[in-house]
C-alpha cells in the first residue's frame, strides 16, 4: 500500500514508530495528539529568535 508523501526508504521503520508511539499513548493515558505544520529546525530557528 503506498502513502501518498511517504518515500519507500522510510516506509520499514514505520510499524516500529507506531508501536512505540501506542506505547507512549497508553503510559501518558493520551487520545490525542496535534500535529505541527512546522519542522523541528524551523521551531529551533523561532525559539533561537524568541517567536512564538
Amino acid at each position: 500500500m503506498l502513502v501518498p508523501g511517504l518515500e519507500s526508504k522510510r516506509a520499514d521503520i514505520i510499524p516500529a514508530g507506531l508501536i512505540i508511539l501506542k506505547k507512549i499513548f497508553q503510559l501518558f493515558n493520551l487520545n490525542k495528539m496535534v500535529l505541527s505544520e512546522y519542522a523541528l529546525r524551523e521551531g529551533i530557528v523561532f525559539k533561537a529568535l524568541n517567536i512564538k
